[in-house]
């Protein structure tokens, strides 16, 4: 019985610490299985990150669009009224230093070129053109606000005229192409 558990010994010993006995075929399929592996393992990341990548960019593409939309005269018709205005102040849309506040009777337009376009860091000549401008400050009484359609004509002393536009509830657009929101809702 020792002599058989000795001849076990022996042979498992011989099978167990022997080296493998793999071909050069068998390993090249193994390695081959490995590569499949891991390419499968990196395939799906990347098609997620992918697909992450169009819909943000077509989201994005989507609202800058909207945003543009406002006053390429394919939105309704709004029908401006001389309440839309009355006791209002109107903000720049894109510089929002400028103004138009009605009160009583009474416009007042406010244009800041410094804190439209002053740029830290910019072109010095650039800058010293800016910072040489003034704020402007003009107040008109005895407005008197005529509307006909989308539009408001506003007259004041002193020869004033000046047109807006209402593009949108609550976007009014002047003669020069600069829109204005308005300050609180309007009915």
């Amino acid at each position: 019985m020792d002599e058989q558990l000795k001849n076990l010994r022996q042979a498992l010993d011989d099978s167990i610490f022997s080296e493998p006995k793999f071909t050069v075929r068998d390993k090249m399929i193994v390695h081959n299985r490995l590569q499949v592996n891991q390419k499968k393992r990196f395939f799906i990341p990347k098609l997620v990150v992918a697909l992450v990548l169009f819909i943000s960019f077509g989201l994005i593409y989507f609202y800058m669009n909207q945003g543009n939309q406002l006053t390429t005269g394919n939105e309704p018709y709004y029908i401006a009224k001389e309440s839309d205005l009355e006791d209002n102040i109107l903000v720049g849309r894109i510089d929002q230093h400028n103004k138009l506040e009605f009160f009583k009777g009474k416009l007042k337009v406010i244009e800041d070129p410094i804190l439209n376009n002053y740029k830290p860091g910019m072109n010095p000549e650039k800058e010293k053109e800016i910072l040489s401008q003034k704020r402007i400050e003009m107040e008109i009484d005895n407005i008197k606000i005529t509307t006909k359609g989308n539009t408001f004509y506003i007259t004041g002393e002193g020869e004033f005229y000046m047109e807006l536009v209402k593009v949108a509830p609550r976007i009014f657009m002047d003669s020069n192409g600069n829109e204005f929101m308005s300050s609180r809702p309007i009915e």
